[in-house]
C-alpha cells in the first residue's frame, strides 16, 4: 500500500512545469531548492505534509519520487568557467527568449527594467591632501578603516528612469539614524551579513511593484541575474500575480550584457562630443562620422583630457590673449564666444547638450 502522496499528480505536474520553465530561462533549480519549493508549495496551499519543519524542506525520498515520473534529471550546470559560460549559444538563447517575451507582451521602453545588487563600502576616500615636498607616505584618518559593506539594490528602466535604491545594512536591528541624508524615496533593510536574501528580495519586489504599478495592459519585464536570492517560489508567484515577467541573464554574463553596468567615463564622453561637434562643423552628418570607440576606451592618457579642456570644442583651436570663452553648463567643455553663437555666457549649452 505505502503512505499517501503529499501532492496530487496535477500539483506535481504544475511544480515540474515551473522547474522546466525556470531552467529554460537560466534559473536552474538545485535539489535543495526544489525541496524548499515543495515545502513552500505545501504550506502556501495548506496541504497536509510530513516534511521537515525545522529545515523547511521536503525529504530526499520525495525528491526522487518527484523527478522520475516528471522526466527530470540532474545535469551539471554551466557556470564554473566564466569564459565557457559566456558563449554565443547561451547569449543567443537569452535574446531569443527576450524577443519572444517582447512580441507576446509588447513591453513599452519605460516598462523594461534591469535590477542588480552592488556593494558599497563605508570607508571614505580622503582625496588629495597637502604635505611637505618629498614625503612618500601620506595618510588621512577616515572612519572605519576596514569598513563594512552595505548592499544597494538598484533598478533602472530602458528610458533611464530609476527606482530609488534599497540599502541592506549588516545589522541585527534597524536604526532610523541610518536613513539620515539618504536618497529620496530609498528604503532601508538589514540582514546579519548585509547581503540580500530571499526574504529581502521579496520585500524589494513589493516595493518595486508599488513604485512602478504594473498592470495587465502595461506589464513589466524585469531582467536580472540568477543569484540564489532571486530563485524562490514566492518571488515567482508574486511576479506572476503582479504582472511582472522575470528574465534571467545567462551565467557569468551580467558584466557584458547588463546595461546598468555599462557606462562611459566622463573623459570618454568629452572626447566623443568633441569629435562629433568637429564633424558637424565640417558639414558632415554626425551619424556618418567614424569614431573608434575601442580607441577611446583604451586611451586613458590624462594629457588628452587636459587638451580637451584647453581647446575650443567647436573649432579645435587653442585660445589667444584677451579672447572670451564660454563654458557649457552641462558637459563643462569650453568654446570661443564667437564659435558658440551666444551673446552671453549665462546658461550656455553646447549643440550636443541641447
Amino acid at each position: 500500500m505505502g503512505r499517501n502522496p503529499v501532492f496530487t499528480k496535477e500539483q506535481e505536474m504544475e511544480m515540474a512545469d515551473q522547474v522546466k520553465f525556470l531552467s529554460n530561462i537560466f534559473y536552474g533549480y538545485t535539489a535543495i531548492q526544489i525541496r524548499k519549493m515543495a515545502y513552500e508549495y505545501a504550506v502556501h496551499n495548506q496541504i497536509k505534509h510530513n516534511f521537515n519543519n525545522t529545515l523547511r524542506m521536503a525529504g530526499k525520498d520525495w525528491l526522487t519520487g518527484f523527478m522520475r515520473p516528471n522526466k527530470l534529471s540532474f545535469r551539471k550546470a554551466e557556470g564554473l568557467n566564466k569564459a565557457k559560460a559566456f558563449n554565443k549559444h547561451e547569449v543567443s538563447i537569452f535574446f531569443k527568449l527576450l524577443e519572444e517575451l517582447m512580441e507576446k507582451y509588447k513591453f513599452l521602453p519605460r516598462n523594461i527594467f534591469n535590477v542588480d545588487e552592488t556593494g558599497i563600502t563605508s570607508v571614505q576616500d580622503p582625496g588629495k591632501v597637502i604635505t611637505e615636498n618629498g614625503q612618500k607616505c601620506v595618510g588621512s584618518i577616515t572612519s572605519g578603516e576596514r569598513g563594512t559593506t552595505v548592499t544597494a539594490v538598484c533598478a533602472v528602466s530602458a528610458t533611464g528612469n530609476y527606482i530609488p535604491p534599497m540599502f541592506i545594512y549588516p545589522r541585527q536591528r534597524h536604526s532610523p539614524a541610518l536613513e539620515n541624508d539618504g536618497p529620496r524615496g530609498a528604503v532601508y533593510r538589514y540582514s546579519k551579513n548585509g547581503w540580500i536574501n530571499e526574504d529581502l528580495f521579496i520585500d524589494w519586489l513589493k516595493y518595486f511593484a508599488a513604485v512602478t504599478k504594473p498592470s495587465e495592459t502595461e506589464p513589466i519585464i524585469l531582467i536580472l541575474d540568477n543569484h540564489s536570492s532571486h530563485i524562490s517560489l514566492r518571488a515567482y508567484e508574486f511576479c506572476k500575480k503582479n504582472n511582472i515577467v522575470m528574465l534571467s541573464l545567462p551565467p557569468h554574463s551580467s558584466q557584458p550584457l547588463q546595461a546598468k553596468k555599462m557606462s562611459a567615463k566622463p573623459a570618454t564622453v568629452r572626447k566623443v562630443k568633441k569629435r562629433l561637434l568637429q564633424d558637424k562643423n565640417k558639414d558632415q552628418s554626425s551619424s556618418d562620422s567614424q569614431i573608434d570607440m575601442a580607441d577611446l576606451r583604451d586611451d586613458d592618457d590624462d594629457t588628452d583630457v587636459e587638451d580637451l579642456e584647453n581647446k575650443c570644442m567647436l573649432c579645435d583651436d587653442y585660445g589667444r590673449n584677451n579672447e572670451l570663452w564660454y563654458r557649457c553648463v552641462q558637459c563643462g567643455l569650453w568654446a570661443h564666444a564667437e564659435c558658440s553663437g551666444y551673446e552671453s555666457p549665462e546658461g550656455y549649452v553646447c549643440d550636443l547638450c541641447c
